[in-house]
């Protein structure tokens, strides 16, 4: 994956709904969506990870990019998100990234956005850590250059990034997507969406990554909860995203 180094968190945007900063249109894991029956954690798989990870688990916020002026043709909302910035050093237990992703002949990217939530004055407010962006490649495995392996590839990406935050006790970690089938894959609410013919491993690979980091967060006293936000519908951390992995 690509990467870009750590850098301070800056102030965005206030609101009261906790779980949807921004106050875009969302649906919630387990709406409309059944518990999944098949099993994709094999321990082999489980196993190969393990190395990668106890290195993430140590990265904090290493290989995260703040600067947001670096990005092409940002959709309007997100300039509007990037204009209300302002820099602020703090480190906080909840957390909101935004993943999406991209694919346009042939070539596939992938995106998250991040943001700290803070209580201030009894309000919700909202700081952007920054975001990551890159292309999807077989360096993770066998994968296809398409829209739901670099949505996939978010939610890896997302993650990392969730568990380097793991050194903390009691951080809640909000998962937003688009893409309602890999989002609640990954989450294990539905099954996993296969392409007819493919050879790809990411979209099991989100499933095992991120079964692992809900255990992971419930050892700590955490949370992880996935966020369907509707595409295109205006959210300006979707939109974000969705810029970024365009331009990556």
């Amino acid at each position: 994956m690509q990467v870009m180094r750590r850098s301070a968190a800056r102030q965005v945007v206030s609101s009261d709904d906790e779980q949807n900063p921004g106050k875009g249109p969302v649906s919630h894991v387990g709406e409309k969506v059944g518990k999944a029956h098949d099993d994709v954690a094999e321990p082999d798989s489980i196993s190969d990870l393990q190395e990668h990870l106890r290195h993430v688990m140590g990265q904090g916020y290493e290989g995260i990019n703040h600067d947001f002026t670096v990005i092409r043709n940002l959709h309007p909302y997100a300039q509007e998100a990037c204009r209300m910035s302002g820099e602020c050093f703090m480190d906080g237990s909840v957390y909101h990234i935004f993943t999406d992703g991209s694919s346009k002949n042939d070539k596939a990217t992938w995106a998250i956005t991040i943001l700290h939530q803070a209580d201030v004055d009894g309000k919700h407010v909202y700081y952007s850590v920054g975001y990551a962006a890159g292309h999807v490649n077989d360096d993770l495995g066998a994968c296809d250059p398409s829209a739901m392996d670099a949505e996939a590839t978010a939610i890896i990406a997302m993650a990392e990034f969730a568990f380097g935050q793991s050194h903390q006790r009691s951080v809640n970690i909000y998962c937003h997507f688009d893409a309602l089938v890999v989002g609640f894959g990954a989450m294990g609410e539905c099954n996993i969406p296969v392409q007819q013919g493919s050879q790809s491993e990411r979209q099991r690979l989100a499933r095992i990554v991120m079964t692992i980091l809900e255990s992971k967060s419930k050892q700590m006293d955490g949370d992880l909860k996935g966020i369907h936000v509707k595409a295109h519908q205006g959210h300006p951390w979707n939109e974000m995203s969705d810029s970024i992995a365009k331009a990556a």
